[in-house]
């Protein structure tokens, strides 16, 4: 079982991350290569956070959209199936308002018009109140 150390002081010490199934020795190179599998169903996730370590070469922050835009692309290397297409994915869904809670046609929609032509003249009575 691979756990983590809780030097860094992001993650508590002792938290299982991987099970270890191999490792091997690299003489040669004074490696040893450890292969493990994560305990996490990680083709299962939804959202993934990403963590790293404080920006040591002095370059500025990558902007939220950079982080997001990077962090795809890694992710699309390492498991393709896990995010769906962007033309599988079809259009934004429509955010309700948040005042009233009813959804707004986005700006390519419009609102349902009535195509029957009302007869000239013609009105709808007024609604009567119930019992009256």
């Amino acid at each position: 079982m691979l756990v983590t150390s809780g030097l860094g002081g992001r993650f508590p010490e002792g938290y299982p991350v991987a099970v270890v199934s191999s490792v091997k020795l690299d003489t040669q190179r004074a490696y040893t290569v450890i292969q493990a599998r994560p305990t996490a169903g990680l083709q299962r996730l939804r959202y993934l956070l990403l963590l790293w370590g404080a920006d040591r070469n002095g370059a500025n922050p990558m902007t939220p959209e950079e982080v997001h835009r990077v962090a795809n692309e890694r992710l699309m290397q390492m498991m393709p199936q896990v995010l769906p297409s962007p033309d599988a994915m079809g259009p934004p869904a429509p955010v309700p308002d948040p005042a009233t809670g009813i959804t707004q046609p986005s700006a390519g929609q419009t609102a349902p018009v009535s195509t029957q032509p009302s007869p000239s003249g013609a009105t709808t009575p007024p609604a009567r109140a119930p019992g009256g």
